[in-house]
């Protein structure tokens, strides 16, 4: 089971029976801008370059892909904790950056 069937089931089943490449690029482009702009991706220019590396098709380097797991790693922590002290608006802001470094 993938995350977004655990959400959304037919929504799952639709997008895993696409087989127009052209539409699962604009679904996964749009994923990228929607992540960049709701995570505040766009701060962290090392973020940036692999964003347009992948919007430009190239794959990510060994590199890129160990910078990116930590990223998500820390501002899951951060949820936590920020979440464990009430302090929810916080907590959610951090909870939207991680899940934007999970989708990149």
């Amino acid at each position: 089971m993938n995350r977004l069937e655990s959400i959304n089931k037919k929504l799952s089943s639709q997008l895993n029976n696409i087989s127009d490449d052209s539409i699962l690029k604009r679904i996964y482009q749009h994923t990228l801008d929607f992540a960049n702009k709701e995570g505040d991706l766009s701060s962290d220019t090392s973020i940036e370059d692999i964003i347009l590396s992948l919007k430009n098709d190239r794959d990510l380097s060994k590199d890129q892909k160990d910078y990116i797991e930590p990223l998500e790693e820390k501002h899951d922590q951060i949820y936590f904790d920020l979440e464990d002290e009430g302090k929810e608006d916080e907590a959610t802001q951090e909870f939207v950056k991680a899940r934007a470094f999970a989708a990149v």
